[in-house]
């Protein structure tokens, strides 16, 4: 049988444990005695059962903790930390090796895998604490404005309404006639000579309008110019533009509305709790992508889906048998996302065939080696370029390859450096976090690089999962965040167990 030694972390002679149940605390009763205030009196017990060693808390008030989760009862292995209080150990058994991955840092490769993960005890972890939010950049300052230029006088516009009518000058007196002298009368003319024959009349034009006496002439009535003629040809395009616009609106609106009909049932749905309907409104391919489990996880990642309390569609489109509809989801919390829609016909019914919900399409979680979403990276690119799993003793280890691309880097010295830091979440068949496979900047990656754009960097993540891990779908959850650009992707692979 596999023996059990201890050594303390501090430093020190290791303690062998080759009992079958040896009793840890400050009780001098204790097989090991451990004289320290945080270590209880009765603190656990460590026990072997087979060819396996267990820990068993006792309900110690400072607890147990295994790789710094707390636990009441869990499995041991070569390489784990085990704690009692602030008291710490690291554990080795004989013939067994260390299952812990060892993190190589580089250019092109990073991750640490946690530890084989031991089978839920009775009192559930303690979820993780979420990371605090990044502070917002401060806002540019505005440049202050430019003098703005004098203003230019215009003359004041003439008065409404006809020009004022000069006074009437009073009538001269008529000058006296003088006395006329008798003429003599004048000779008898000749015979007239004949007259020319008259020339044809034409019509008169109608006489000018005729002013009161003392009066000014009224002007001459004027035509509309060609600025008013080419004012309302303009009107009169920008009348028909304006038509047409409303013409072919209502018709993509009414061409898309048993498409948003589907949608927003949808959306009632998952307002509902009726996961199981808004999941039936998927298309077959998306659910042969994406399964139920998937796509909780994938509805609980956003409120604007889970609780949506309103919608508002401005990007709408048809093409024989698909549509796209764009626009933004408000969630009950005033928490609002831009989301892209895609449908396809399938027997005569429109079904959503891919959901794209702030950059996250949860269509892009694929079986093992699929690309994967993103959350709101900017220019940030992920690719999965590799997902392999093996056997190792009774758990199955997972490696992931993934390719970054498209983050910003700084100059510094004759070269430029880019830093960037990964997150590895993990979200089993049921759709919620896998304990001990959740851990927050797992590796930083900071190296120099001779370009000042289009760099790459390749991470590797290994993850070591239990050999009674349940089986099914499991989704592994990429967040790198770019510290010299601040933008953030997510990005998820998915594998199957076994």
């Amino acid at each position: 049988m596999a023996n059990l030694r201890l050594t303390p972390a501090a430093g020190g002679g290791g303690v062998d444990l080759d009992k079958d149940k040896t009793l840890v605390g400050r009780d001098p009763g204790c097989e090991i005695v451990v004289g320290d205030g945080s270590v209880s009196r009765k603190h656990a017990l460590v026990e072997r059962r087979g060819a396996n060693w267990f820990v068993v808390d006792q309900g110690s008030a400072n607890g147990t903790f295994l790789d710094s989760q707390r636990v009441a009862e869990a499995q041991l292995h070569s390489g784990q930390e085990l704690r009692f209080g602030a008291v710490a150990y690291k554990v080795d058994i004989e013939g067994e090796d260390s299952a812990t991955t060892i993190l190589t840092t580089g250019p092109e490769a990073t991750v640490v895998a946690p530890t084989p993960i031991a089978k839920p005890a009775t009192v559930p972890p303690p979820p993780p604490r979420p990371a605090p939010p990044a502070a917002p950049p401060a806002p540019p300052r505005p440049a202050p404005p430019a003098a703005a230029p004098p203003p230019i006088p215009r003359p004041a516009p003439p008065a409404p309404g006809p020009p004022p009518i000069p006074p009437r000058p009073a009538p001269a007196a008529p000058p006296p006639i003088p006395p006329r002298a008798p003429a003599a009368p004048p000779p008898r003319p000749a015979a007239p000579p004949p007259r020319p024959p008259a020339p044809a009349r034409t019509a008169a034009p109608p006489p000018p309008p005729m002013s009161a006496p003392g009066e000014a002439p009224l002007p001459a009535k004027k035509g509309r110019g060609p600025l008013f003629w080419a004012l309302t040809g303009c009107c009169g395009c920008l009348l028909l533009l304006l038509i047409g616009i409303g013409v072919i609106g209502g018709a993509a609106f009414y061409m898309t509305g048993d498409a948003v009909a589907v949608v927003r049932a949808q959306l009632n749905a998952l307002r509902g709790g009726d996961m199981d309907g808004a999941y039936g409104r998927l298309s077959s391919s998306y659910q042969a992508r994406m399964s139920r489990s998937a796509f909780e996880a994938f509805v609980s990642r956003h409120p604007a889906l889970r609780e949506n309390n309103d919608s508002t569609f401005w990007s709408r489109s048809v093409k024989n048998d698909t549509a796209e509809i764009s626009g933004m989801l408000t969630a009950a919390s005033g928490t609002r996302e831009t989301v892209k829609y895609e449908l396809v016909k399938e027997g005569g019914t429109w079904k959503i065939s891919n959901i794209d919900i702030s950059g996250d399409s949860g269509a892009e979680t694929t079986a093992a080696g699929g690309r994967g979403g993103g959350g709101g990276g900017g220019g940030l690119r992920l690719e999965t370029t590799g997902v392999e799993k093996a056997r190792v003793g009774e758990g199955t280890a997972v490696t992931i390859k993934t390719q970054v691309g498209g983050f910003k880097v700084r100059p510094e010295g004759n070269a430029y450096v880019m830093d960037l830091v990964e997150d590895v979440d993990t979200i089993g068949p049921s759709g919620e976090p896998v304990p001990g496979l959740q851990q927050k900047e797992v590796e930083r990656l900071r190296s120099a690089t001779s370009m000042e754009e289009g760099a790459i960097a390749n991470f590797t993540t290994k993850l070591t999962l239990a050999g009674d891990s349940v089986p099914g779908r499991y989704t592994v959850r990429l967040t790198i965040r770019d510290q010299v650009g601040g933008g953030a992707k997510t990005h998820d692979v998915a594998f199957d167990l076994p």
